[in-house]
């Protein structure tokens, strides 16, 4: 096995971010200037000039094919040859990229390639490489074994609790013994035990049933005979790959629930997500788009992979790698791993990760990230690295305070993800649901927080299609129970967003707040039914309450706004700002002590705080959870389509006009049915108010604007060609940068920006059928003109 193959050791892997002395210069400059950049401190961002394309692609060297050939994120552009090439490395990255200019006076103005590292060189002394040739065919489990040893011995357990911290542990009904091929009742002893993750695709997949479960406890059951015939070779591979790993137990969902059993499917639906937290490592198979594919690259286990790497020349013998699927973007098929609903959760609670990704095997836990083509590194071999999405949605598993944007952390990954069944989409979130129950006061109705109902019944969706869920053809249930209301976030596919109230949180950058609520809801079984369970929606009640006392866990800190206006989220030294502001000036600010004592969670009015048991069982026993039809007494007003529509971010904005054609409001635009459709100018608007507060949304447009989009980096290329808009461009940038320098008292823009914040009524869009009312969509009405225009009589809602 070649040094660059081998398992890389603390002698030769730990030592790269030391004192740098490489091999000699190479006789290329400009092999010596990208040689160069990997000598950069780790922790610092470096860019080096290399100079004209044309004069880079002169040289008889082997990097002028490399760069000829490049492939940039965005093309080329026009007159390649005379452009400026530049190198570019992050802090605390271990590759680096060449950006091609186009504008010199913004970031956005370059387009750049595929990030590259340079391999190691393991015979020169303290070589700067991080990278490593990898087998094509073979992955070194070697190097997996070790990743495993080195996570268990450096990081204690840390890892442990990672995901839902020192939530109790729940051990499966059943699990596979590894060793005898064999299905089994679950020990009694707190076994050790590896999680597989997968999807399970169009392939005949065997399940155990009660008809079979005797078959599958047999030893040898499952790698011989009739059963093991009939399970996929994904499952196979983890059993193989468990018992090679030196572990005994496995727990697969299509072997270890009883898939006919009502009541431990339903259990074990809900205790998902203890049961990926209390197993000791989660293989997921991310390759492949069902259970046939396998966990390839495994010798003597599974068939061979097959990985392409980049390699690229330069003077002096040294070599520059890139991962070639790194950043290959294939059309998205809805059989993806990373596009299934029922393995977000797997990944999210998992505490420590093997992944079988694009080819290629990494580790991730919840302090780093190894990747089998790079070597252990001090630096970057420190807490933790995770993608940027997991990052958010880990912060929504492990919050302590409850919060909407917490929530919405996850949510608005997890609804996006696609099903098999759209019934199943509550089931798929019930370990979530579980988790979060346990967070939330009063816990959660069909996803949303009692705590918070009626705000989050203002959620909208934003960036991409959105769809409403149905029931499939083969669906037998009631329609009338079928879990996919329309009120109901899960009833629609979209990246699902709640609104992030500045009135509660000074963390979160939205302008749009939360001050009364003006309606009671209910929680009912169907329409027209006596039965109905108030839902506990008490933040106002919080908010009114925070100046009289001060709930246990939280202490209030004298709010002193800042001398001098740095933007929100900016620290000067004379004090901290938060990122947004209330409308009303606050006395006072509220932060939570976490359990090291520290404070952290500042609020800008408290709310009880519910005490965790990690021993309790949060199991869904008050019926009304399951009610998906909710009602209330409220206010209604019929209004109209505005002729204008904006979009902002992916989110598209209607215009709400009263009879005389003056602008009174705004909706989120979400359809009744199929894609996103706009009302027509004009249409009538049956509208009902939630909550009462205020927004800025109208301060952000004028009457002859018809559109506001947010311009992609390939669209800016593509104006920067011109030179008129080139120096549009600059010119905007120098005012901007103008404004930016001028220091205005804090005081003095806050009041600007609190006039731009209008006191409304939150609102939602609804159609009536049968006497049910669906919901299309939120937003808000300016809060004298709705009382102006709204019926004398109040109406009651049933929503469905």
């Amino acid at each position: 096995m070649s040094s660059a193959n081998r398992p890389i050791t603390a002698a030769d892997g730990d030592d790269v971010t030391g004192n740098i002395s490489t091999s000699s210069d190479a006789d290329c400059d400009i092999c010596s200037k990208i040689l160069q950049i990997f000598r950069s401190p780790f922790d610092e961002e470096c860019d080096i000039e290399l100079g004209k394309v044309g004069d880079i692609l002169a040289h008889e060297c082997g990097h002028a094919n490399w760069i000829r050939d490049i492939q940039y994120m965005y093309g080329t552009g026009p007159r390649y040859e005379g452009r400026d090439l530049g190198l570019h490395k992050w802090a605390h990255h271990r590759d680096a990229s060449f950006g091609l200019s186009f504008v010199t006076h913004d970031t956005l103005s370059w387009s750049t390639t595929k990030p590259f590292e340079l391999v190691f060189r393991p015979n020169i002394p303290n070589h700067p490489g991080t990278a490593r040739i990898l087998d094509s065919h073979w992955i070194d489990l070697d190097l997996v074994k070790d990743w495993r040893s080195r996570c268990s011995r450096d990081h204690g357990d840390q890892c442990d609790k990672s995901t839902i911290g020192s939530a109790r542990l729940v051990y499966p009904q059943w699990l596979i013994n590894v060793v005898d091929g064999c299905v089994v009742p679950c020990p009694q002893d707190s076994p050790r035990f590896v999680t597989l993750s997968y999807t399970w695709g169009r392939t005949r997949h065997f399940r155990t049933t009660r008809s079979n479960i005797d078959d599958v406890q047999r030893p040898g059951a499952l790698r011989n005979g009739h059963v093991a015939s009939q399970i996929p070779q994904t499952i196979r591979d983890a059993i193989e790959l468990t018992k090679a790993l030196g572990e005994d137990w496995l727990w697969v969902d299509s072997l270890c629930i009883v898939q006919d059993d009502a009541d431990a499917f339903h259990h074990q639906l809900r205790n998902m997500h203890h049961i990926y937290a209390t197993s000791i490592l989660t293989i997921i198979a991310k390759d492949g788009r069902d259970a046939e594919h396998g966990l390839r690259g495994l010798r003597g286990i599974s068939s061979p992979r097959s990985i392409t790497q980049s390699v690229a020349s330069l003077a002096g013998g040294e070599r520059v790698v890139m991962m070639k699927t790194d950043f290959d973007f294939p059309e998205a098929s809805i059989f993806d791993y990373d596009e299934r609903m029922w393995t977000f959760q797997e990944q999210v609670f998992a505490k420590r990760r093997l992944i079988f990704t694009n080819g290629r095997v990494e580790w991730l836990c919840s302090c780093v990230n190894w990747d089998e083509h790079r070597l252990y590194h001090a630096e970057a071999d420190r807490p933790s690295a995770r993608a940027a999405p997991d990052l958010y949605v880990s912060r929504g598993i492990l919050m302590r305070t409850p919060s909407l944007d917490g929530l919405c952390d996850v949510v608005r990954y997890f609804n996006q993800k696609v099903l098999g069944f759209d019934e199943d989409v509550f089931n798929a979130f019930s370990g979530l649901h579980t988790h979060f129950n346990a967070v939330f006061p009063s816990g959660l109705v069909f996803g949303h927080p009692e705590l918070f109902f009626d705000i989050s019944l203002c959620w909208y969706s934003t960036r991409g299609s959105l769809r409403r869920r149905e029931v499939s053809q083969s669906y037998t249930g009631d329609s009338v129970h079928n879990r996919l209301p329309s009120w109901l976030w899960m009833g629609w596919q979209c990246e699902t967003l709640f609104p992030f109230d500045v009135e509660y949180k000074q963390d979160v950058s939205q302008d749009v707040g939360f001050t009364q609520a003006v309606t009671k809801w209910y929680a009912l079984p169907e329409p027209g039914s006596k039965t109905k369970r108030p839902i506990d929606s008490l933040w106002h009640e919080h908010r009114a309450a925070a100046l009289r006392s001060t709930p246990n866990g939280w202490k209030r800190i004298d709010f002193k706004p800042p001398s001098l206006w740095e933007g929100y989220g900016g620290s000067p030294i004379d004090h901290p700002q938060p990122i947004s502001m209330p409308k009303e000036l606050p006395s006072y600010v509220y932060a939570h002590v976490s359990q090291n004592g520290l404070l952290d969670d500042r609020r800008w009015y408290p709310i009880r705080v519910r005490d965790l048991d990690p021993t309790s069982d949060e199991e869904e026993s008050d019926p009304h959870r399951s009610f998906q039809y909710i009602q209330c007494v409220t206010t209604r007003a019929y209004l109209h389509c505005g002729p204008n529509k904006y979009v902002v971010y992916g989110d598209c904005i209607h215009l709400v006009q009263d009879e005389k054609g003056n602008t009174v409001g705004a909706l989120h635009e979400i359809p009744y049915k199929g894609e996103r459709q706009a009302p027509e100018n004009g249409a009538r608007l049956e509208l009902i108010a939630v909550a009462k507060g205020w927004s800025a949304l109208l301060s952000q447009y004028t009457k002859d604007k018809d559109e506001i989009w947010n311009t992609s980096v390939d669209q800016y290329i593509f104006l920067a060609q011109e030179e008129e808009e080139q120096e549009r461009a600059q010119q905007a940038a120098e005012e901007k940068e103008r404004e930016a320098s001028e220091r205005i008292p804090w005081m003095e823009q806050w009041e600007k920006d609190k006039k731009n914040k209008l006191d409304c009524y939150h609102v939602l869009w609804i159609e009536w059928e049968q006497g049910v009312a669906y919901r299309k969509g939120c937003g808000f009405v300016l809060e004298d003109k709705w009382e102006a225009l709204a019926e004398a009589d109040k109406v009651e809602v049933t929503m469905g």
